[in-house]
């Protein structure tokens, strides 16, 4: 397990190399009101926008911390690197906290 930046709650991308591997695992914490607009992520590993995963974060019922929100498909044993790219709705939607990347090193 790799541990990076504390946070990613503004829009824009984040790159992630975290090291050689056969998979990339993101979690973070999920923060707002129930009332705030959701916040989009887009993953993409190593730049294959065919692969790309979009996910929808809505608020839940109370702060959700180190919740898995992305695991890559399987990869070959190489280097990768993902990009999580997120899209605001307005400045007042949910704040996505990055927590921390798992990674399989066999």
């Amino acid at each position: 397990m790799i541990t990076l930046a504390p946070l990613l709650h503004i829009s824009g991308a984040c790159i992630f190399t975290p090291g050689i591997g056969t998979d990339i695992a993101w979690f973070g914490t999920l923060t707002g009101s129930q009332t705030n607009p959701p916040t989009v992520i887009v993953f993409t590993v190593d730049n294959d926008t065919t692969s790309a995963s979009t996910i929808t974060m809505r608020q839940p019922q109370a702060t959700l911390y180190q919740q898995l929100l992305y695991r890559s498909p399987p990869l070959h044993m190489s280097q990768h690197t993902l990009i999580a790219n997120t899209t605001r709705t307005t400045t007042h939607a949910i704040q996505v906290w990055f927590d921390y990347l798992q990674y399989s090193a066999n």
